[in-house]
């Protein structure tokens, strides 16, 4: 009955250190994984708003060299 106990709680032990390693590992990739997708979004972004900057610019100078 003891043996039966003990190998219980070794298993239940055993569980609750990988889930407990398995939730510090997700608390660590989720800050690494949002900054990487912040930084992915903001070069996206930014590369769209330069290229439609740089168009506008140059519809500009069109307009401008009709008149």
């Amino acid at each position: 009955m003891w043996l039966k106990w003990a190998t219980y709680a070794n298993r239940c032990a055993r569980f609750c250190s990988r889930v407990t390693l398995k939730l510090g590992a997700c608390f660590l990739l989720v800050p690494i994984f949002s900054c990487y997708i912040i930084s992915v979004a903001k070069t996206v972004f930014l590369s769209k708003f330069s290229q439609l900057v740089e168009f506008l610019e140059c519809l500009r100078s069109l307009v401008n060299g009709l008149d």
